[in-house]
């Protein structure tokens, strides 16, 4: 049973025990106590399972880290043996001509900037991103003023000790 089904059972268990033209309450409190207990142990079970898996979530990002580092050292190695493999080439002639495949250096242009300060301004582009201030939002709001479209909401999160 979920726990929403049992926390449901619960309530329900607990307004049919009222009498509503007397105002007598008729509880089994044996029955209130098992079905407590039951809520107990199912609100542990998801917070272990939460638990769970907030620490897979944690490990794969840490995969994800050694994978991209595994990553850039396989690029970095593609890169030397390119570099090597056109070193080579241009002591032979440049080309590799065999039935199934061709093998041949391409020259391209690119810009590399080496000293980015001494670029001058007409050849700077500028990046501007706008993105609220949430500090000063909260500040704001919680000395009294109105800030639209923005609001300071409570959340709730579970804690396991």
């Amino acid at each position: 049973m979920h726990l929403y089904e049992l926390a449901d059972e619960r309530r329900r268990f607990i307004e049919g025990a009222i009498d509503y033209e007397t105002g007598e309450l008729t509880l089994d409190e044996d029955k209130l106590n098992a079905l407590d207990l039951r809520i107990e142990e199912k609100a542990v079970a998801c917070a272990i399972v939460s638990d769970e898996h907030r620490e897979l979530a944690k490990a794969k990002r840490e995969i994800a880290k050694r994978l991209n580092e595994q990553a850039r050292m396989l690029e970095a190695q593609a890169d030397r043996l390119d570099d090597y493999t056109i070193r080579q080439l241009e002591e032979c002639g440049g080309v590799v001509d065999l039935p199934e495949m061709r093998v041949s250096i391409r020259k391209s242009t690119a810009v590399e900037i080496i000293d980015r300060d001494m670029i001058p301004e007409g050849y700077m582009r500028e990046k501007v991103t706008r993105e609220p201030d949430k500090t000063a939002i909260k500040d704001a709001i919680k000395a009294g003023e109105y800030v639209p479209g923005a609001a300071i909401i409570q959340k709730k999160h579970l804690r396991v000790r």
